[in-house]
């Protein structure tokens, strides 16, 4: 049983070695006009009524999630430039070089290098330590998990 679990472990490690990589590699760059800038007020039904608004920036093969900042200062027909990860095909960059903006969306920043890199760190920490927290392995296991569907989705 210990053995399957190194083994699980290790997966783990690698898979969360990929993801970073493909994230902090240049990735394929593009150009295209954009042709549309969608605000979308999002709410939930819950007691506290939360919501958020999301941006989305379309060009004529891609949506691109965008903060605020990024939408409120371009505009339809302006070019933006953007490169894609080699391995998932996510965008991990944004660049608008008439205005000398750019940005990495927030969720790419979680599930591209902070996710894998907090994963390899407790697996790292699960290795030197010896410690047995079977909890932390199970995190990290679902957390790795999620992040590939995302990735693939």
């Amino acid at each position: 049983m210990k053995g399957l679990k190194n083994v699980v472990l290790l997966i783990l490690a690698v898979i969360s070695l990929i993801i970073t990589l493909d994230f902090s590699l240049p990735g394929k760059a593009h150009k295209e006009s954009i042709i549309d800038i969608n605000t979308k007020h999002q709410s939930y039904n819950n007691g506290a009524r939360n919501s958020h608004v999301s941006y989305t920036v379309k060009t004529k093969n891609n949506a691109l999630n965008t903060s605020k900042d990024f939408a409120q200062n371009i505009s339809k027909g302006e070019v933006v430039h953007f490169t894609k990860s080699l391995i998932f095909g996510k965008i991990n960059r944004v660049h608008n070089l008439d205005k000398s903006i750019s940005e990495v969306y927030s969720l790419r920043w979680f599930s591209g290098l902070i996710l894998p890199l907090l994963v390899l760190l407790i697996l790292g920490l699960h290795f030197i330590l010896k410690k047995q927290n079977e909890f932390l392995l199970i995190i990290c296991t679902v957390g790795t998990i999620g992040n590939l569907v995302y990735l693939f989705y």
